[in-house]
C-alpha cells in the first residue's frame, strides 16, 4: 500500500526476503523442503512464531512447532513457535514489481475475518519474529514492530516468477 508521494505507511506490513524495509526488519532466514503445513491448510501461507537460531547441518522438512527451518532467500535459520494463524484465499493478492528496485512484491489484501485476526496476532507479537511459512519453507520472518489493523501487508524482494506462483498460491480455489 503506497500513499500518493509513494511512501509506504507504517501500519502496512512489509516482509521482505532480502532487505529490512518500513514497519518491519527482515532477520536472517533460508530453505527447506516439505509437503505442507502443520496443522493448517497446507495450501495456505501460515503465520509463526518464530526465533533466529544457528543453522544445525541438517533442518527439518516440514512446519510444527520447534522444528527449525532454512529460509528461502536470506541467510540463517528460524525455530518455529505457535501457529498463529493460515491465510488462504485472501481478498485480494497481486504480484507486481517493486519501484525502483526491480524485484517483485506480492500485495495481499485480507478478507475481514482475517484482517481482524491478523490485528491480533500482530498486536499480540509486537516486537517479535513472525515467521512466514509457505508449503513448509520459510519465506521471511521480519520484525513486527506494531500492530496492522488494516490488513493490507507486502511481501518484498521477491524473484518475479516466484511472487507470481505465490499470488496465484494464495488465490487458488480447491
Amino acid at each position: 500500500m503506497r500513499t500518493n508521494s509513494g511512501r509506504i505507511p507504517k501500519a502496512a506490513l512489509l516482509v521482505t526476503a532480502c532487505v529490512a524495509t518500513v514497519g518491519l526488519t527482515a532477520p536472517q532466514a533460508q530453505a527447506t523442503s516439505s509437503s505442507g503445513g502443520y496443522p493448517g491448510d497446507p495450501r495456505g501461507l501460515t503465520f509463526w512464531q518464530g526465533k533466529g537460531v544457528p543453522c544445525p547441518p541438517t533442518q527439518n522438512d516440514s512446519a510444527r512447532p520447534g522444528a527449525v527451518l532454512r529460509g528461502r532467500f536470506d541467510d540463517g535459520c528460524q525455530r518455529l513457535g505457535h501457529l498463529l494463524m493460515t491465510v488462504h484465499r485472501p481478498r485480494n493478492a497481486v504480484a507486481e514489481p517493486q519501484p525502483g528496485d526491480g524485484g517483485w512484491e506480492v500485495d495481499v489484501t485480507l478478507n475481514a475475518r482475517q484482517r481482524r485476526e491478523f490485528d491480533e496476532v500482530t498486536s499480540a507479537e509486537a516486537g517479535h519474529q513472525l515467521a512466514m511459512v509457505l508449503d513448509g519453507r520459510l519465506l521471511s520472518a521480519p520484525t513486527v514492530e506494531e500492530a496492522i489493523p488494516t490488513g493490507h501487508f507486502q511481501i518484498v524482494g521477491l524473484p518475479r516468477g516466484f511472487a507470481e506462483h505465490l499470488a496465484r498460491r494464495l488465490t487458488e480455489t480447491d
